[in-house]
């Protein structure tokens, strides 16, 4: 299964562009990485932006400061895993970032269980100031 996998990585996107046929044009595979990557962060921008405005219009800071240090850890961790791939000093393991993304889930958890309880003392304490209003 690996080699299946290796042979599909050598390809890359040469199902996309041939990349023999830009080359006397000047363009080269590192141009079209460059290329692929500018379309692939402006699609991702163009989607990801109104799910932000949108985060901040109903003022949740909770979530987007979760989400941007989780994509940080994910991102540690992915490097780390490749590190270890081109250096050989351990074992490259998918199961190693699966299990740092399912920390990540608890830990998301664990925010989400202390905001609704922080939610509930403030409800009780809000119902306590209008019962003392109205008395």
């Amino acid at each position: 299964m690996t080699e299946h996998f290796h042979l599909n990585l050598i390809g890359g996107h040469d199902w996309i562009v041939k990349t023999a046929q830009l080359l006397p044009l000047g363009i080269t595979d590192q141009h079209l990485h460059f290329f692929f990557g500018m379309i692939l962060i402006a699609l991702i921008y163009a989607l990801i932006r109104p799910l932000i405005y949108w985060m901040i219009l109903l003022k949740w800071e909770r979530v987007l400061t979760y989400l941007v240090s989780g994509l940080f850890v994910l991102f540690l961790l992915v490097s780390y895993e490749m590190y270890q791939g081109i250096t050989g000093s351990g074992n490259v393991e998918f199961r190693d970032v699966a299990n740092g993304a399912l920390a990540m889930i608890f830990f998301g958890s664990f925010i989400a269980v202390i905001y609704l309880v922080e939610l509930f003392f403030s409800y009780i304490k809000q119902l306590k100031k209008q019962k003392a209003k109205s008395a």
